[in-house]
């Protein structure tokens, strides 16, 4: 049975409020990953952690996962050490804010658009050690951590190196994330994949144009989605979490219940 959620990613503008979340429920879905980058979430905010179990649990919504903060200098392939300890320690508190939650996995990328293409190799060796830290540290408190294919312009981005690299890290006990707008500009062929489908924990969904990553909903934009839902199909192991995971500013009013209807023609089963 897959498990339908929403990233409240789709308000990445706006500090994350009742009003969203009621918005999500409202459309059908009951999981939810936080978006947790600041503005839009503050976890060090004394009032999010107060209401946000309560809320939560008034609308019958289940926090299945985060993503981890989205900046820039939050860094884990950085080969300046203070940096990467620094964002080693931003995630951590998120892993221990997500575990109170009753959440089960922390998504992140391998590294970010800060990186030297000379220094690959050296990239690659600390991003192993920080994903090392952080599956043990998420372990430790009963989650996952699961790596996302990343956007054009980032660290591993290639789409072969990315699946290099997604092997070195499969024997730490690491999970995957499969961003689908993010492989349609890759190029990264679904088939490359299969040998990972045991790693996938979670499929971000999103369309765009082939160029630029929009956070469309599906078929706003070029992504051969019978293709791609045949494979997203297939690979579901019954305990996969398909979030969404669009942009507001991007796409029409109503289309969080419009897609939640869309992906429920490809799984009736969808929890």
């Amino acid at each position: 049975m897959s498990i339908l959620a929403v990233s409240t990613h789709y308000w990445r503008d706006k500090v994350l409020s009742q009003e969203e979340l009621a918005e999500i429920r409202a459309s059908g879905f009951r999981h939810v990953e936080i978006f947790a980058t600041p503005p839009h979430v503050r976890l060090d905010s004394s009032v999010f952690h107060e209401k946000l179990p309560r809320i939560l649990h008034e609308l019958e919504l289940e926090i299945c996962s985060a993503h981890a903060p989205y900046l820039p200098h939050l860094n884990i392939a950085s080969l300046n050490e203070r940096r990467r300890k620094e964002a080693l320690h931003s995630f951590e508190h998120v892993l221990d804010w997500l575990a109170a939650l009753g959440g089960k996995f922390l998504v992140l990328h391998p590294g970010t658009n800060l990186f030297d293409p000379k220094r690959e190799e050296a990239h690659e060796r600390e991003a192993l050690r920080s994903i090392q830290h952080l599956v043990e540290y998420a372990g430790r408190l009963g989650l996952s951590v699961a790596l996302e294919n990343p956007p054009p312009g980032e660290f591993l981005s290639d789409a072969r190196r990315f699946t290099i690299f997604l092997d070195k890290v499969r024997p730490l006990g690491c999970r995957f994330c499969l961003d689908t707008g993010h492989a349609f500009i890759q190029g990264l062929q679904l088939n490359w994949l299969n040998d990972f489908r045991k790693q996938l924990i979670s499929v971000h969904i999103s369309d765009n144009r082939g160029i630029n990553d929009d956070h469309l909903a599906p078929e706003y934009g070029l992504i051969p989605w019978d293709r791609y839902m045949d494979f997203l199909v297939e690979w579901d192991n019954g305990e996969t979490y398909w979030v969404l995971e669009i942009d507001q500013n991007t796409n029409p009013p109503g289309v969080l219940i419009q897609t939640y209807n869309w992906l429920k023609q490809y799984r009736g089963d969808i929890q």
